[in-house]
């Protein structure tokens, strides 16, 4: 016999000597190779999955034979929601983001000195890890206090999820906050992001709970993608210097959003109040989702993309005359809003501008408007008619309207022009005599005074129609420290605050204001 048909068969034997798979201490192992070097990995096994503390061990011996655990099969430990805890004392280099992850129960994981590369998102949905620890002779990646890092201390690998610390600072070695890294963290009530941090990726801060204060420090030019999305507690958010664009990010799955500030110094936004600007103001870029009524101030020219969308809380909006664009999406979601008038000055709506506004009855649309994107009533189903009192049809996009409309109300001289227009003609166009939104300035704002700003000792709070209204501050975590009824003028003691930022609001039956009130 030829001494290659003699190998073949040799290993063709070696091979029948092993049960491809195969269980150990309760580990179920495939065999990847029957030669030497003989190795294994770490395979799922059925429902309810791998329970406890589970210990991988370097080798594993089965039939004799000694095999090295060098790799996972994909999911190996994944949603294993009764796995407490995994010690990698295999000498594995890699670790995909399928390996553990959704493992709901998993409080600790070691990792060995050979980790060389783990994938991000490993650690998704792990909610109850509580602490990482690495090998001391890893030269890629270090542990401290729980926390994982790579080996130089520059990026911020993973804050574990369920670790709390309310003294928790970012070391000062580390420029980088890497994608997922405070993933669905519970354990931190504020965070303060240094300014030697530059970089932070995508859904680093999603899903978080309890987190209300988040300040992203002076190096962070923009927002990793999803970067902040579900991040249900949050009720404030300080950009700093640096930050230059929102690029289109949307904080609309951040329900409880009450404050987005701006770093005085930052030379391309502001706030006012809390709600984000362009930095000359012309530009109403995001309002807060959780807020509710509120008067866009006169002089902004153009509401951005998605600024109002998913403000679910919000029934009403008065859109000053110098609004000459609704961008796409602004209104989109709101789904208390039930009336909305569009001043004469709106040139521009774009797509999906109102898209369902579920209870939006009543829509009026000023004389001045040249084009409407694609379906931008689409979804408000409650809305069966509209204003629109420009006397030349605006331009259109899209095939309608959207939503349930079947009506629009238009000047009497310009019925037919609208008749004959295929997209306008498609719904019944009924002539009106008088057809013009003006914009009314607000009434229904507080005009109150507090000073001195920034205060010492005491501030003055003055009302100027000598109401009572309750007065109120908070901290920025959104906890309310002070609520007083006050009426006229009254001097409040605050020599008790700590030196820092907080915010006031008064409010009188359905009237609202706030403010910042800076504590020297």
């Amino acid at each position: 016999m030829k001494p290659l048909a003699i190998f073949a068969l040799m290993l063709l034997f070696s091979y029948s000597s092993f049960a491809q798979t195969f269980e150990v201490d309760g580990i179920s192992y495939n065999v990847t190779s029957a030669v030497e070097p003989f190795t294994v990995q770490v395979m799922p096994i059925a429902a309810p999955g791998y329970i406890g503390d589970i210990v991988v061990p370097a080798q594993v011996t089965h039939n004799d034979t000694i095999f090295s655990i060098t790799t996972f099969a994909d999911y190996a430990f994944a949603n294993n929601n009764q796995l407490t805890s995994l010690d990698f004392q295999c000498p594995v280099v890699f670790l995909s983001y399928k390996t553990f992850r959704e493992s709901e129960n998993l409080t600790q994981i070691k990792f060995p000195a050979t980790l060389a590369v783990i994938e991000p998102c490993a650690f998704w949905g792990c909610i109850s890890l509580h602490e990482i620890i690495v090998h001391p002779d890893n030269s890629n990646f270090v542990s401290v206090d729980g926390v994982f890092y790579n080996k130089t201390m520059t990026m911020l690998y993973k804050y574990p999820p369920a670790r709390i610390d309310d003294d928790f600072e970012i070391p000062a070695t580390v420029d980088t906050i890497r994608s997922f890294a405070f993933n669905y963290c519970n354990g931190l009530d504020s965070l303060v992001i240094p300014d030697h941090v530059t970089v932070v990726g995508e859904y680093s801060f999603s899903n978080t709970r309890n987190l209300k204060y988040l300040d992203l420090g002076n190096g962070i030019p923009y927002f990793g993608q999803a970067m902040i999305n579900g991040s249900q507690d949050l009720l404030t958010i300080r950009l700093g210097d640096s930050f230059s664009a929102l690029n289109g990010y949307d904080f609309s799955h951040c329900p409880k959003l009450m404050n987005i500030y701006v770093s005085e110094t930052n030379s391309n936004l502001k706030d006012i109040d809390g709600v984000l600007f362009s930095k000359d103001g012309s530009v109403l870029l995001r309002y807060p989702v959780s807020r509710e009524n509120y008067n866009i101030p006169y002089g902004v020219n153009s509401i951005g993309r998605s600024a109002f969308s998913g403000c679910r809380n919000m029934k009403s909006v008065n859109i000053p005359g110098s609004i000459i664009t609704i961008n796409n999406g602004v209104f989109s979601d709101c789904d208390s809003l039930k009336s909305i008038e569009i001043p004469n000055s709106v040139r521009n709506i774009y797509s999906s501008a109102f898209a369902r506004c579920y209870l939006l009855e009543s829509a009026s649309i000023g004389n001045g408007l040249d084009s409407i994107g694609t379906s931008i009533f689409s979804g408000c189903n409650s809305l069966r008619s509209v204003w629109f009192c420009a006397g030349i049809p605006p331009k259109h996009s899209g095939t309608n309207l959207g939503g349930a409309i079947d009506t629009i109300y238009v000047i009497s001289g310009s019925v037919e022009a609208y008749q004959d227009d295929t997209f306008w003609g498609q719904y019944v166009v009924s002539g009106v005599e008088n057809c013009s939104v003006q914009f009314i300035a607000p009434s229904n704002q507080v005009t109150t005074s507090v000073y001195p700003n920034p205060a010492d000792s005491q501030i003055t709070i003055y009302v100027s129609d000598r109401s009572e209204v309750i007065f109120k501050i908070y901290n920025l975590t959104g906890k309310c420290i002070l609520s007083q009824l006050i009426q006229n003028e009254y001097t409040l003691n605050v020599d008790w605050l700590n030196t820092g930022l907080y915010i006031y609001t008064v409010e009188q039956n359905n009237r609202f204001y706030s403010g910042k009130l800076f504590k020297n």
